[in-house]
C-alpha cells in the first residue's frame, strides 16, 4: 500500500478581536503564507520575514495551533522557525502556551543564532526528534536568590571535598551519556546522539565533571546564550553507585549557585519534576519573555 501523504502543519495568526489575519501552512514545495488576500510560498526563514513583519503593523497578534507541533518534513520545521522568529509563543485552543525548542532544552526564540543554526540543520533535527513544541509551563527558569548557599548547606557540606573540572570535551561526555541513557531510558539512537553532539557544540557547551574521592560521580553540560542572559543546564549523567551523595542534585545546585554569582539567570530547561523544585527552591520563576527582555 502507498503511505498516506503527510498533510503538513498549519497555524493561524489572529488579532485581539479573534479575527484571522494570516494562515501559515507547510507543504511539499515550501511554507505558504496567506494574509490580506495575498499568498506566497517561501523556502527560507529570511523570505518569510517581510510578509510576517507587515503583520506586526496590525497590532498585537497571537499564533494559534490546534495541537502540539512536531515536524515530519523540512517545511514543517521551517514553519516552526518562521513563527519563532516573530512570536516567542504559540497558543492551543485550551490556552496552553507553546515554545519552539531545540533538544527539549533551548528555546529557539531566545536568539537568532540558535534559530539560524536550526534552519541549517533542519533535516538532522527532524530525523532525531530534536525540534518541536513544548508547553511553556514546562520551562524551568529562575533568577537565583542570594540565600542559596544557606538553603543547600547540608548538601554543600556533604560535597566539601567534591572537585569540579570544566572543559569542552563534548565527545567524552556523550560517550558516557550514551551508556547512561541506554541503561536508564533504553532509548539512544545514533541520529539523536549525533544531533545532540551538534547542538552541544553549536551552543558552546562546557562539560563539568564532579569528582569525589578520586572518582567522577557526575557530568553535566551547560551553556550560556550568545547574549549572556542565562546559564542553561542542558543535560547530566551520574554514577548510580554514588547515589547516596545525590550527585545529579548537587551538580544542578552547583550550576545554579554559579549562575547567580555570575549575575546570570538559570534554566534547568524543560520538564517539571520534583527534583527541579528541590534545586531551585523559592528562587523567582521566569518566563521566556522574561529571558528575552533581559
Amino acid at each position: 500500500m502507498t503511505a498516506p501523504l503527510h498533510p503538513g502543519l498549519a497555524v493561524t495568526v489572529v488579532d485581539d478581536g479573534g479575527r484571522t489575519r494570516a494562515r501559515l501552512s507547510s507543504g511539499p514545495d515550501g511554507l505558504r503564507i496567506e494574509a490580506g488576500g495575498d499568498s506566497c510560498v517561501v523556502t527560507a526563514v529570511d523570505q518569510a520575514r517581510e510578509p510576517l513583519r507587515t503583520l506586526g503593523e496590525l497590532g498585537e497578534l497571537r499564533v494559534l495551533a490546534t495541537a502540539q507541533l512536531w515536524p515530519v518534513e523540512r517545511y514543517d520545521g521551517l514553519l516552526l522557525l518562521a513563527v519563532a522568529a516573530h512570536w516567542p509563543e504559540l497558543l492551543l485552543p485550551d490556552g496552553t502556551r507553546l515554545h519552539v525548542v531545540l533538544g527539549y532544552a533551548l528555546p529557539v526564540a531566545l536568539h537568532p543564532d540558535w534559530l539560524g543554526w536550526a534552519e541549517r540543520n533542519l533535516a538532522a533535527l527532524i530525523e532525531a526528534d530534536q525540534l518541536g513544541t513544548v508547553a511553556a509551563a514546562d520551562l524551568v527558569a529562575v533568577e537565583p536568590e542570594p540565600s542559596l548557599r544557606r538553603k543547600h548547606k547540608r548538601l554543600l557540606r556533604m560535597h566539601a571535598e567534591t572537585v569540579v573540572v570544566e572543559d569542552g570535551d563534548v565527545d567524552e561526555f556523550l560517550s558516557h551519556w550514551q551508556s547512561f541513557s541506554a541503561e536508564r531510558y533504553r532509548d539512544e539512537s545514533a541520529a539523536r546522539s549525533s544531533a545532540l553532539r551538534d547542538l552541544l557544540q553549536m551552543s558552546g557547551s562546557r562539560i563539568r565533571r564532579f569528582s569525589n574521592s578520586g572518582k567522577v560521580i557526575c557530568r553535566s553540560a551547560v551553556c550560556t546564550d550568545p547574549d549572556g542572559r542565562a546559564l542553561f543546564d542542558i543535560m547530566a549523567s551520574w554514577d548510580s553507585e554514588a547515589a547516596r551523595l545525590r550527585p545529579g542534585i548537587y551538580a544542578a545546585v552547583h550550576n545554579l549557585i554559579d549562575a547567580g554569582e555570575r549575575g546570570l539567570y538559570y534554566s534547568l530547561c524543560y520538564g517539571n519534576y520534583p527534583y527541579k523544585d528541590i534545586v531551585v527552591g523559592t528562587s523567582p520563576r521566569l518566563t521566556l519573555p522574561d529571558l528575552i527582555s533581559r
